[in-house]
């Protein structure tokens, strides 16, 4: 049963605030991860707004085959793994749809707000996110609210897209060593996204190509222990385009 409001429901008191800010500080948590106007509102600035106008019309203008939807570790295909994008993902007209700092909530405010308009419906969409919402931000959730988010926003792409074939990466490792609990939960994230059952979506964990055997990340792939470098997008495109070519007809 779908548990998530419309947009409609929510469109009318979104009120995008202020800019300055490098990336959203998060407010209290929305109730089981559900989309909530006031929380979004409280989070999200106008450069975020202002991302989101432009991905829409680049959605829309461009005749799509692959879709990629996420936060900042999508989002910064357009920068530090910009190159890699142009040499893996070109032939395939892709389109990023990621924001920095999203939450599945946020994610799930831009697919109703934008319909994921498009010429035709992508033949592969990848899905990566959630990290957000057990991050260092207040307002943490369980693994399985998160994991609910996750899910919804895949149910949203095939409602408006029945025909397309959803990649849902595991949330890639954060954290210094496998110890880390930011690093815990995201597993046990995962774990519960190995549980999905639903038609056309594969459930891809290709995180070991980020790690080393003790499970810490390889040198050079991270500066920060959360996003990756030229060198990590390039581990991510290897893994994942086998995966992609899948599916491409």
């Amino acid at each position: 049963m779908n548990h998530f409001p419309s947009i409609n429901a929510i469109s009318a008191s979104i009120c995008l605030l202020g800019c300055g800010l490098a990336l959203p500080v998060f407010s209290q948590q929305p109730e089981k991860g559900k989309p909530d106007a006031a929380h979004i509102s409280k989070t999200k600035a106008d450069w975020w707004s202002q991302r989101h106008a432009l991905l829409k019309q680049t959605l829309a203008e461009t005749p799509c085959q692959l879709l990629f939807i996420g936060d900042s570790i999508t989002h910064r295909w357009e920068t530090d793994g910009k190159k890699i994008w142009s040499q893996y993902f070109s032939p395939y007209a892709p389109v990023n749809f990621g924001i920095g700092g999203d939450r599945t909530e946020h994610v799930l405010w831009r697919i109703d707000d934008s319909a994921l308009k498009t010429p035709h419906s992508p033949q592969v969409c990848v899905i990566m996110v959630g990290t957000n919402n057990t991050g260092q931000y207040k307002g943490r959730q369980t693994p399985q609210e998160t994991a609910e988010g996750i899910r919804e926003i895949a149910s949203r792409v095939h409602r408006l897209h029945p025909a397309t074939e959803i990649i849902l990466l595991h949330i890639f490792p954060r954290g210094k060593t496998a110890e880390d609990p930011l690093r815990i939960q995201n597993e046990m994230i995962n774990r519960e996204l190995d549980k999905t059952n639903m038609p056309r979506v594969h459930v891809v964990n290709i995180n070991s190509a980020f790690l080393d055997k003790d499970g810490t990340f390889l040198p050079g792939i991270t500066g920060d222990l959360v996003h990756l470098t030229e060198k990590g997008y390039r581990l991510w495109a290897d893994a994942l385009l086998p995966e992609i070519k899948k599916y491409m007809k």
